[in-house]
Order: C-alpha cells, then sequence, then structure tokens
C-alpha cells in the first residue's frame, strides 16, 4: 500500500471508532510538533472527527497566530483516552507526564520523522519517515487530496499551521534538510493562500524588547571553546525571571548563532529547573545524534537535544567533553 494512503487509513481508521482521541507532540513542543497537532486536529475535523490536543502546559502565545478554533487541553493525571495520535516523537519520555495517557489508550498511533531511539512509544501504527523535512509535511502528503476538497477558508488556516511545521525545522529554508519535497510542499501550501512573509515574522520576528534584551544577554555570555570550534551558550531561570519572561522565549535559541564562521558545533543549555538542563545541538559536521541519544534524547543527525540533570558546571563539561571527543575522532 502507499504510503500516504496507509497513513490517512491509519488515521481516520482510529478516528472513526467513534472513542475518545487526543493528538500530542513532545514535552516543550515546537514549531512542527505543535503546528501539526493544530493541522491533524482541522484536518479530521473537516471529516466529522473530534480530538483534543494535549500539552503540558497552555503557554502558546508563541502560536496565537494558528489557533483559530482548536480545541486544547492542559494535561492532568486523570484524563485517559481511547486513542492517542503522538506526532513528532518516537520517545515515550519525551512525552513528559503525558505518558500516561499511552499507558490508558487502546490504540496508539505514532507519526514522526526522527531518527528511532530506545525508549520507544508502544503503539498498533507507527510511520517513521526520517527523510522528511517535517511532520506537517508527512501530513501534507497524507492528506493532500481531502484537503483539495475543503472550505477554501479552512485549508488556508491549515496551510498556514503546516507551513509553519517547515519554518520551524528548516529554519525557514537555510538548513541541510531543505530538499526538492520541501520546496514543492511549500509552493502548494502558497497556491492554497498562505502569505509566507506574515507567517515568517509572526513565527520569527515577533519579540518584545524584553526577549530581545534576554537574546543579547544570551549572547552576550556565550564563550567559544575547542580551538573556536564549539560555540556555547546558556540561560538561567535567573535570567527569564528577570525579564519577565516564560521558558517558550528560549525556543529557537540556536538560530541566533547558525552560520558563524569556523564554527562547527553551537551548543544551547537552558536552565529548566534546579539542577535540570536542557541541551539543544546543532551542527554540520558532527552526528549530534549520537552523542543525544546516550542521555535519552535524540533528533535528527545534525540538530538533537537531550536533558541532563547535575549542577551547572559538571553537565556543561560533561556535554563539551563529549563534543570536543567527537570533533576530535571526526
Amino acid at each position: 500500500m502507499d504510503e500516504n494512503i496507509e497513513i490517512q487509513s491509519k488515521v481516520l481508521n482510529l478516528c472513526e471508532r467513534g472513542q475518545s482521541l487526543a493528538i500530542m507532540s513532545h514535552v516543550n513542543p515546537d514549531g512542527d510538533g505543535f503546528c501539526a497537532s493544530l493541522a491533524l486536529q482541522s484536518i479530521i475535523k473537516a471529516q466529522g472527527i473530534v480530538a483534543e490536543i494535549v500539552v503540558d502546559d497552555l503557554k502558546l502565545d508563541k502560536y496565537k497566530h494558528l489557533i483559530h478554533d482548536a480545541t486544547i487541553t492542559e494535561y492532568e493525571p486523570d484524563l485517559a483516552y481511547e486513542n492517542v495520535i503522538v506526532l513528532d516523537c518516537n520517545n515515550l519520555g519525551r512525552l513528559g507526564e503525558r505518558r500516561e495517557l499511552i499507558a490508558k489508550a487502546k490504540r496508539v498511533v505514532v507519526i514522526d520523522h526522527h531518527i528511532l531511539e530506545n525508549d520507544a512509544i508502544p503503539n498498533h501504527y507507527q510511520y517513521i519517515g526520517t527523510h522528511h523535512a517535517s511532520v506537517g509535511i508527512i501530513l501534507f502528503n497524507a492528506f493532500r487530496t481531502r484537503m483539495d476538497g475543503l472550505d477554501p477558508l479552512i485549508r488556508k488556516q491549515i496551510s498556514e499551521q503546516l507551513y509553519t511545521t517547515i519554518l520551524n525545522d528548516t529554519n525557514n529554508f537555510t538548513n541541510a534538510n531543505t530538499n526538492p519535497e520541501v520546496f514543492e510542499v511549500a509552493s502548494c501550501l502558497c497556491a492554497w493562500g498562505i502569505k509566507p512573509k506574515e507567517l515568517y515574522q509572526n513565527y520569527f520576528q515577533n519579540h518584545s524588547p524584553a526577549e530581545i534584551s534576554f537574546i543579547g544577554e544570551v549572547l552576550y555570555r556565550a564563550e567559544t571553546a575547542y580551538h573556536n570550534r564549539i560555540f556555547f551558550m546558556y540561560s538561567t531561570l535567573e535570567m527569564l525571571e528577570r525579564y519577565g519572561l516564560g521558558t517558550e522565549s528560549t525556543s529557537n535559541m540556536t538560530i541566533w548563532a547558525q552560520g558563524l564562521k569556523g564554527i562547527e558545533v553551537i551548543i544551547y543549555m537552558r536552565e529548566e529547573a534546579e539542577d535540570r538542563y536542557r541541551f539543544s545541538l546543532r551542527s554540520p559536521v558532527l552526528n549530534v545524534n549520537q552523542i543525544a541519544v546516550t542521555y535519552g534524547g535524540g533528533g535528527h543527525k545534525n540538530a538533537s537535544g537531550c536533558t541532563l540533570h547535575g549542577v551547572f558546571n559538571h553537565v556543561k563539561k560533561e556535554i563539551l567533553d563529549k563534543v570536543i571527543k567527537g570533533l576530535a575522532s571526526s
């Protein structure tokens, strides 16, 4: 069976059982995971199927121009759904507390484009398309024929959501995963009425003065290591509190260092809680996914993330040592 027909069939057959349905992505969802969830909810809603997007918290201001009339629920321990669709994630640990929804569900569908990780999500159907730049593209391919027949306004809203998955995961068409399929899908979404300039501005440029000051401090505090081949950035909870910002302001921080002359690896270390740090690793030359998976994280060869527990200087040194060892042997 054609993979697109199979994905569509598995999703719609799951939904048409008339039972409760949740859609979710990884913790701290990004422009691919969350916007793909928005798009899928809208697509199946047009087919008369009700679903809820379940998130860790409702701090979603970054996406307010894309949410429209979405049904979004903040996770609580007593929630349960008979069916669950997980997007942009194949690692059970990356679901955080919402992993309990997987244990309670009768059927689980996983659609992702990251390299398979060890802590796999138990499922009844799984599609992992690592050759696709975003999960949004996978959904576009699977549901394109159904989108053709939608009301133009609804189709435009879904197109905006899908285009944002591309913006996020290609960094506005500048990452190595920008391939012919990316431009083909973007071209179709443009034909359906999206305005790329507005979507780019709303997603990448809509910063408050406080956020710009925060970004400036992160860059000011940045360091280089290993003969100026590594660019290391970090932020603390104290910094966020001082600027009156939430953790959503730390997303996409690595783009501010992308393209620096001579830099082969970018590391962004952000404090999430006392003695807990999230690392974003980016490199055009080093397989950073191999580093991330050793800590239960993952992602892509050139872009991955993981979480470490411990005091600041210790976990910083641990990651730097891993990256330096990788560069030395590459």
